[in-house]
């Protein structure tokens, strides 16, 4: 319940609908999300979605402008446990089919279509939901995908509220774990040969990396999904996204970020490591 001191009037909360949920979010973006560029709401994916086991229609997608991703959103009249699920796959989609997808958004200009393809950036996912049970919190805590998860109430009176969820608690305990684990961290002096394993193992697709004489070209994204993988199975924690890359920089073997690098059918951004 709100109370409103003023009028002594006090709000319930009550159940909306996922369609005036959608209609609430849509017509008021700008105010949510201030960042973000709406696109359309229930943007229709073309190619072959069933693939991916979708229906092929996307609650609402956005674009970030000051990272240069495209941003999925999934609405829940409550909470679902495939809504992570069901996201991912859009995102897979999307990732797969980037150059195809933003040839046919007209709300973006020319620049921005041109800055999408040439980062390459994997879309960022917004959940919406009444509420969301632990394990999904988690689970979008581990993911390699930046999800964030906001609750939204509806109330009489045609009040509405939506916070995201910060769990810093969790996150606080996880870089914790990393970082007092000795196991954990062996293997940060061995970054490249880390990099070198994986690469060998084909856990990169060959669309983002390229070997030129004694140098690695390799997508920076692809790349730490890759690592994530490759340790998740050995069921050791990884390093953080930011302590990996930090990790590689400072190594003696790294040599320098590059954009518009051509990989095989795929143009984006790398970073080159000395691999003799």
């Amino acid at each position: 319940m709100i109370f409103d001191i003023k009028t002594k009037l006090k709000s319930e909360e009550i159940d909306i609908s996922e369609k005036k949920l959608q209609a609430i979010i849509v017509e008021n973006f700008e105010h949510f999300f201030p960042n973000l560029k709406l696109i359309k709401s229930e943007y229709s994916l073309k190619g072959n979605v069933r693939l991916f086991g979708m229906s092929g229609r996307i609650d609402i997608l956005a674009y970030n402008p000051i990272e240069h991703n495209l941003v999925i959103f999934e609405l829940k009249k409550e909470h679902s446990k495939n809504i992570i699920i069901q996201a991912i796959d859009y995102s897979d989609f999307v990732e797969e089919n980037l150059e195809l997808i933003i040839s046919r958004i007209n709300e973006l200009t020319f620049k921005e279509k041109k800055t999408l393809l040439q980062l390459n950036n994997p879309p960022r996912i917004i959940l919406i939901a009444n509420s969301f049970y632990h394990p999904t919190i988690r689970r979008a805590k581990k993911l390699s995908n930046e999800i964030s998860l906001f609750e939204y109430k509806y109330f009489s009176n045609e009040l509405f509220q939506i916070q995201e969820i910060r769990d810093n608690t969790k996150i606080r305990e996880r870089l914790e774990r990393v970082t007092s684990s000795s196991e954990s961290l062996n293997h940060v002096p061995k970054i490249i040969e880390i990099i070198k394993t994986i690469t060998g193992l084909g856990l990169v697709n060959e669309r983002y990396f390229k070997i030129e004489g004694s140098r690695l070209i390799i997508n920076q994204t692809h790349l730490y999904k890759a690592y994530e993988k490759y340790y998740t199975e050995k069921e050791m924690d990884s390093l953080s996204k930011n302590d990996f890359f930090i990790a590689i920089k400072e190594s003696k073997k790294f040599l320098e970020y590059k954009k518009g690098v051509r990989y095989k059918n795929n143009n984006t951004t790398g970073m080159v490591i000395n691999l003799s």
